[in-house]
């Protein structure tokens, strides 16, 4: 019968052996990591992969040297003080993009790409101002709407968000919008849509539309122009969202067309003190003498 000690022996020889192994493997592996870590550390640092160069492209003069800043700001420092922040193989993208949004209130859209090996490119995408929004109520000169005398205003962008002051000469090219009680932004994204249609379609009708006034729970006033020929007090349209402002937009031409076509052949052109489209198809108006 065969003695089971030697065998015993032998299973601890191989167990201490064994474990003797994994632990050089294990140290082994630990240097060579740490080895790795600590080479790619020291070449994250290495001018050659380092951003020397951000190249700012869509944005306007003014803002350039800001959003330059801020991309600048974001590539400082490291990542848990091993690799640099500004290796161009290694930046973060996201942060960059959000530090350069916050550079300019008329940046809508940031995208960056790597130029080069040393560089990094910032296209810049700005607001497109949608109309200009004044904090305050019109003021009248004689019955005529003074445009010169609004004040600073803020620039608008589609949705109705008011992103930058601008100054009161900036009003030809714009819809010009009064709403006193306005702040961050001019009214709700698809109450503004809706008033720009409307706006759009009085000048399309090539009723000169001067500027809109909010007012109080879901009233407006629109102040439409004199003639050239005529040029007495503006014209005073009343009109709500009741009712789809498409609707009231389209009694509106109605009335003004045919008040066209009856004082054409009289060799007159109709002006009004006001005109309320506030009821249906009854249109109530008052004409200047």
């Amino acid at each position: 019968m065969q003695s089971r000690r030697p065998v015993a022996q032998q299973s601890k020889l191989f167990s201490r052996q064994k474990r003797t192994r994994f632990t050089i493997l294990s140290v082994a592996v630990v240097v060579i990591v740490s080895s790795g870590i600590f080479v790619m550390s020291r070449l994250s640092y290495l001018s050659v992969f380092t951003i020397q160069v951000i190249e700012v492209r869509g944005a306007g003069q003014d803002i350039i040297g800001s959003v330059r800043a801020a991309a600048e700001e974001s590539l400082k420092g490291d990542y848990l003080n091993l690799f640099s922040r500004s290796n161009v193989f290694l930046y973060s993208k996201s942060d960059v993009v959000k530090s350069t949004m916050t550079a300019s209130p008329r940046i809508e859209g940031v995208e960056v790409k790597r130029n080069k090996l040393t560089g990094i490119t910032i296209s810049v995408k700005e607001k497109e101002a949608g109309a200009l929004v004044c904090q305050t109520f019109p003021d009248f000169d004689e019955g005529k709407l003074a445009l010169d005398r609004h004040g600073a205003c803020l620039l608008a962008d589609a949705s109705g968000l008011l992103y930058e002051q601008v100054a009161s000469s900036s009003v030809d090219g714009y819809n010009l919008y009064y709403a006193p009680a306005a702040k961050e932004v001019a009214t709700s994204t698809e109450e503004f849509k809706a008033l720009q249609e409307f706006y759009a379609g009085m000048k399309k009708s090539n009723i000169a539309i001067q500027a809109i006034l909010f007012k109080d729970k879901g009233e407006y006033e629109a102040y439409v122009k004199g003639s050239d020929k005529d040029d007495r007090a503006t014209t005073v349209i009343y009109f709500n969202n009741t009712r789809p402002l498409s609707l009231e937009l389209e009694n509106l031409i109605l009335f003004w067309n045919h008040a066209l076509e009856v004082a054409k052949p009289k060799g007159r052109i109709p002006v009004y003190e006001y005109v309320d489209v506030r009821y249906g198809s009854n249109i109530f108006f008052r004409e200047v003498k």
